[in-house]
């Protein structure tokens, strides 16, 4: 049996892999937070810190921060219309 060598990826692949899927999913999960605020630094450093070696990877590697600032975002716009001085 033959086996496939997995191919290797620089971290600008990584980093374009993440863009590509946080703007197909831009209105899913949080992305859009990614889209629009994290500078290729932070999701560099998310890359890194997870030791991401495929595009999968770098994905899930930057899921767990995305997810954690859109739930975040969800409570404290919650918390404001809450107290909102119209209701």
């Amino acid at each position: 049996m033959m086996v496939t060598p997995m191919p290797d990826y620089d971290l600008i692949q990584l980093r374009n892999a993440v863009r590509r899927y946080a703007l197909k999913n831009y209105y899913s999960d949080g992305w859009d937070i990614l889209a629009d605020h994290y500078d290729d630094g932070d999701i560099y450093e998310l890359i890194s810190d997870a030791d991401a070696q495929t595009p999968e990877q770098a994905i899930q590697a930057c899921l767990a921060s995305v997810k954690r600032r859109n739930a975040e975002r969800v409570a404290l716009t919650s918390h404001r219309l809450s107290r909102s001085p119209f209701t």
